[in-house]
């Protein structure tokens, strides 16, 4: 997967699963990977966007906008990839 992507989609499902546990468990991935990730994605955005305490995850104001957009992008990403392959389809037919 794309690594901005992946982070992306990583990012989204913690926040629908409420729990970096779950979230590597749904995703079949370590903790720690799914705690990089999300690292690496706030590092790279330079903001925060899930407060953490050791009982509870929450999303800051940043996370709540940035969920909207990751939740649409993973999940138009099966739509774009049948879209691409049925093009691929008709490219490789005879002329």
């Amino acid at each position: 997967m794309n690594e901005p992507f992946e982070e992306m989609a990583i990012f989204a499902r913690i926040a629908e699963q409420g729990s970096f546990t779950a979230a590597a468990k749904s995703l079949g991935r370590s903790k720690a990977y799914v705690s990089q990730q999300l690292t690496k994605l706030e590092e790279r955005l330079g903001i925060q966007l899930l407060f953490r305490t050791t009982r509870k995850l929450s999303l800051t104001e940043a996370g709540k906008v940035y969920l909207d957009y990751c939740q649409a992008i993973v999940k138009s990403a099966p739509e774009a990839r049948q879209s691409i392959a049925a093009l691929q389809g008709e490219m490789t037919g005879s002329i």
